[in-house]
C-alpha cells in the first residue's frame, strides 16, 4: 500500500511477492524483501522505475532463503538482511536463521548465523555500527562493520524479555532506536539510547509492527500496526534514507 502526505492511501503493487522490509536505495529505488508463506518471494529483490524487479539475491549455498524479513543500505550501495525462521511454512531450507550482506557486486556472504531469529535490522549514520534484534531471544544487539563488512564487537543493547522485541525499527539524528514492539497491553512504541537506557514506552492501541520517519522536516514518525498505519511527531529529526553523510550524527557515544 501507497500513503501520501494528504493521509490517502492507495494500492501500490499486487502481487508484491509478501513484501516486509522495505527500504529505498541511493537512487530512489525500492528495495524490498519478500517473505515466506502463500506468494512469497524468499528473496530480495529492488523495484525498477519502469514498474519491473530485479532479483538482489534469492539463494545462499545454492539453497533458498527462509524467509527474508527486513533490511538496511550502507553508504557502498551493500545490503544487509534478515532471514529467520519462525516455522513452517516455509520449509527450513538453510541450516540456521541468519543475517547476510549484498556487496556492491551482487555477491552474497553470511556475516551472522547464531542469532535465533533476527528479524530488525538497522546502520547507524556513520556506517560503524549495525543493530539486530533478535526475536528470539528478545534482545537487541549491537555489531561493529569492519571494512569488508563484517560483523565484531557483539554487544547487548537492550533486553526485552519476557516481554517481545524489536520487530521493525530506526533511528533518530542523535542515534536513539525507536522500535515497535512489545505485545498485549505493552505493544507499541519503545524508544532506546545507544546506552540502552528505555527513554520512551507508548502503549498503542493495535499490535505493532515497524515504524520509519518521513515528513517535510524529518521528523513525522509512522508506526505500522494490525490494520493502521500512526503518525506522531518526534522532538529530534529521524534519519531517513537516502542518510546524508555527518561527523557527528548517528554515532555510538564512546565509539571511535
Amino acid at each position: 500500500m501507497k500513503i501520501d502526505r494528504a493521509g490517502a492511501v492507495m494500492e501500490f503493487r499486487r502481487p508484491s511477492g509478501r513484501a516486509n522490509g522495505l527500504v529505498f536505495d541511493h537512487k530512489g529505488r525500492l528495495v524490498m524483501c519478500q517473505g515466506g508463506g502463500p506468494g512469497g518471494g524468499r528473496r530480495v529483490t529492488r523495484l525498477e522505475k519502469d514498474g519491473g524487479e530485479t532479483v538482489l539475491a534469492e539463494t545462499y549455498g545454492g539453497e533458498k532463503f527462509i524467509a527474508p524479513n527486513d533490511l538496511c543500505i550502507d553508504r557502498k550501495g551493500r545490503i544487509y538482511f534478515t532471514d529467520p525462521y519462525y516455522g513452517p511454512p516455509p520449509v527450513k531450507s538453510q541450516p540456521s536463521s541468519g543475517v547476510h550482506l549484498i556487496d556492491s557486486g551482487g555477491k552474497v556472504r553470511r556475516v551472522l548465523g547464531k542469532l535465533l531469529k533476527p528479524n530488525g535490522i538497522v546502520i547507524t549514520l556513520d556506517n560503524r555500527h549495525l543493530y539486530v534484534s533478535d526475536r528470539g531471544t528478545q534482545k537487541l544487539h549491537r555489531y561493529r562493520i569492519g571494512g569488508d563488512g563484517a560483523l565484531s564487537q557483539k554487544a547487548i543493547v537492550y533486553d526485552f524479555s519476557p516481554d517481545r522485541g524489536i520487530d521493525g525499527m530506526c533511528l533518530d539524528s542523535r542515534g536513539n532506536i525507536f522500535g515497535a514492539a512489545g505485545k498485549d497491553k505493552t505493544t507499541g512504541l519503545f524508544v532506546i539510547s545507544p546506552q540502552g537506557k528505555l527513554l520512551l514506552h507508548r502503549p498503542m492501541p493495535e499490535f505493532s509492527t515497524n515504524v520509519t520517519f518521513g515528513g517535510e522536516d524529518g521528523r513525522d514518525l509512522y508506526l505500522s500496526a494490525t490494520r493502521s498505519v500512526y503518525r506522531m511527531r518526534t522532538l529530534e529529526r529521524g534519519i531517513a534514507w537516502p542518510a546524508k553523510e555527518s561527523r557527528n550524527v548517528g554515532k555510538v557515544p564512546g565509539g571511535d
